[in-house]
């Protein structure tokens, strides 16, 4: 199907009758050049995972479509089972001998505009030198926190069995666990949904994978397979921690019976995983080749961006309310530097005889440069130990990537009917006034109601003692509250309005 002409080629969007040809052209040129690792067997995979409606490879083709002169691929995620819609893009390439002719330009720009028309958050890890240009011609301008570094050995100087190896682990493959086991696991990690890429990539001809699992429950996955070069390229490669990352390397590099028939090693590491460095260098004895960074960027937002709303005041105000035997923040500090990498906090509410003990569990989150090394699976396994000795029913709004395991691995099992969903609204379009107000309503503070009435109040909505924490929360000095005296439907309606008594409150929302 021919997309656009040009003077000497034309670009094509390729079927999987030419896939060896055109692959071929494309795979070899980018190992040679760029060092790039491809598998012949990688576009009919992609055309599998994806189908012709999800995976497009674009070619410059010229001299009657013998020759390959440049090339761009894409692949679609679907917005499904609460992943974001997604769009990766890889293989733009152009053959040195043709650069600076515009080809490359045009390819991309056919790209982006199926891109556009199909919607989603676009994603690439692109070269240093062409970083720039994605971000500013292209939008393609949220730049990640941290980025995929490739990392080589040479087969002669790995030695397998210098890794540690805990026998407790189990290994296992994708034929030995449930698909959905698989997709609970991998989806937190990927911020996507992608359980058909998943299966056609552990099942690729000359590919190689191992799946750990613990007490049951899966805790990583790996996989290799061969390359362009006869080159053992690994990934994906996720493990809760070092143990767990050393023991699924080890097993997996024993389980290749013709391991030493492989030219080199890859593995495409984050820049801030030192741990995974330290695994690698172990391995080779320190024979290792570290390659410039690629830069992971995206047109619509970073990969697991938060978007939660803390104030700097709410630590003070948690301390007031549960007091330091009542209120634990976990927090993950590096010994070096002493910076806060992770952090996740456990509230305990009082009880009486008709409302048991409830703890809820709040600001869990492991800043996106330091994922995938453990430290959350830390962190939380902290604070389940003391809300377990604590005793009670221990509650969350986990972000729905995160939900499955919260479930499998850590009972939160039983849920709500419904969930809470956040709404923003820019300030400049607020418009108070156009909000119905009853008249007969009166509207006091803290300080004007009986206490009591205002606590029981809460309790019959809420369904958890915390007289403690409403009253310093409303009487902290930067909130902002109004309390009806007579609750009715219009509630909402009235708190809104109540945000005409806060002087500056554009820069509260």
């Amino acid at each position: 199907m021919c997309a656009t002409a040009a003077a000497g080629y034309t670009i094509y969007v390729v079927f999987i009758e030419r896939k060896f040809h055109v692959v071929k052209a494309i795979g070899e040129p980018t190992y040679k050049y760029e060092n790039w690792f491809l598998a012949y067997e990688d576009y009919p995979m992609w055309l599998k995972a994806f189908g012709n409606d999800g995976f497009a490879l674009y070619a410059a083709l010229a001299n009657g479509k013998k020759d390959v002169l440049g090339s761009v691929a894409l692949a679609k995620y679907p917005a499904k089972n609460n992943m974001p819609k997604a769009i990766a893009i890889g293989m733009y390439f152009v053959h040195p001998d043709y650069r600076g002719m515009g080809i490359g330009s045009k390819l991309f720009n056919e790209l982006i505009g199926e891109c556009k028309r199909d919607g989603g958050n676009i994603a690439l890890n692109g070269v240093q030198k062409m970083s720039p240009k994605y971000a500013s011609t292209f939008g393609v301008n949220k730049i990640n926190k941290w980025h995929p570094t490739p990392v080589t050995s040479e087969m002669e100087h790995v030695n397998i069995s210098a890794l540690e190896k805990d026998p407790k682990l189990k290994m296992i493959t994708a034929r030995d666990v449930k698909a959905d086991q698989l997709l609970a696991y991998d989806m937190p990690i990927a911020g996507i949904y992608r359980p058909a890429y998943l299966r056609e990539l552990l099942q690729q001809k000359n590919a190689f994978h191992r799946i750990a699992v613990e007490d049951g429950k899966i805790v990583g996955i790996i996989n290799a397979r061969k390359v362009i070069g006869n080159c053992l390229s690994i990934g994906p490669f996720y493990a809760e921690d070092e143990r767990i990352a050393s023991t699924l390397l080890r097993s997996l590099l024993e389980s290749i019976r013709d391991i030493r028939s492989y030219t080199t090693l890859l593995l495409s590491i984050p820049t801030t995983n030192e741990t995974a460095f330290s695994l690698i260098k172990k391995l080779s004895d320190g024979n290792f080749t570290r390659h410039d960074y690629m830069i992971s960027q995206f047109t619509d937002k970073t990969y697991k961006d938060e978007s939660w709303t803390l104030g700097y005041q709410d630590y003070g105000i948690w301390l007031e309310a549960f007091s330091t035997n009542g209120f634990i923040l976990f927090a993950a500090i590096t010994t070096d530097t002493q910076e806060v990498v992770g952090s996740v906090s456990l509230a305990a509410y009082g009880s009486n005889v008709e409302h048991p003990e409830v703890m809820t569990v709040g600001m869990f989150y492991v800043r996106p440069d330091h994922r995938g090394m453990g430290i959350g699976s830390r962190l939380f396994s902290e604070l389940m130990d003391e809300a377990n000795k604590r005793g009670g029913n221990v509650a969350l709004n986990g972000v729905l990537p995160m939900s499955p395991k919260y479930a499998s691995r850590y009972a939160f099992n039983k849920f709500n009917e419904w969930h809470p969903m956040p709404v923003t609204i820019a300030v400049e379009h607020l418009r108070p006034s156009m909000l119905p107000k009853d008249a007969e309503l009166e509207l006091v503070s803290i300080n004007d109601v009986v206490l009591n009435q205002l606590y029981d109040y809460d309790l019959s909505i809420v369904g958890i003692m915390r007289r403690a924490y409403l009253n310093a929360l409303f009487r902290h000095k930067q909130s902002t509250h109004k309390v009806s005296s007579f609750p009715t439907t219009v509630q909402i309606a009235e708190l809104l309005h109540a945000l005409k008594y806060c002087e500056q409150y554009a820069k509260y929302l």
